[in-house]
């Protein structure tokens, strides 16, 4: 009778572990997944009127809980992010859109590796130096510049870093 009981725990406790992975595997960043695609069309359909309200949209999928997936989305948010700032010229707009992505982006960066951290060092190099382009404000060149370096240093033929800085 215990070697039966013992199999029936072993049982449980494997049906249990393979749920959990089906859903923090697979569920959840699929979830994440169709809200960020939801959201982007939904900015499509229904324009942002105003700042806090566009950030208050696209946190929405980037704070839904996933062990997976929050680098891509991020990295998919600055690249939204970049082509809105190529857009306007609109100085508070920039720093405000600069500072929501900096939560969510900075720590990525701080931990200094990662899926596509050259990418990540190349895009955050490509929105400062449109912020600085957009609003003269030096700062955003030097920070740009310094992205850069950090991305050439990781990847001394990566072309899109190398671009960059002859660009600045």
């Amino acid at each position: 009778m215990e070697d039966r009981t013992y199999k029936g725990v072993i049982a449980v406790a494997l049906v249990a572990v393979i749920f959990a992975v089906a859903v923090y595997g697979s569920y959840l960043p699929m979830r994440k997944a169709q809200i960020f695609i939801a959201t982007l069309q939904d900015l499509q359909a229904n324009h942002p009127s105003s700042l806090s309200d566009l950030e208050a949209r696209i946190a929405v999928p980037l704070d839904y809980p996933s062990p997976i997936g929050q680098g891509e989305l991020v990295r998919n948010t600055a690249n939204s992010i970049l082509s809105f700032i190529q857009n306007t010229q609109d100085a508070t707009t920039t720093a405000g859109l600069l500072s929501f992505l900096g939560h969510y982006h900075d720590p990525i960066i701080v931990r200094g590796r990662g899926m596509s951290f050259g990418q990540d060092l190349y895009l955050e190099g490509a929105i400062h130096e449109v912020a600085f382009s957009a609003t003269g404000n030096p700062a955003y060149l030097a920070q740009s510049i310094d992205y850069y370096q950090k991305g050439e240093a990781l990847g001394p033929d990566r072309p899109q870093t190398l671009y960059g800085l002859f660009d600045v």
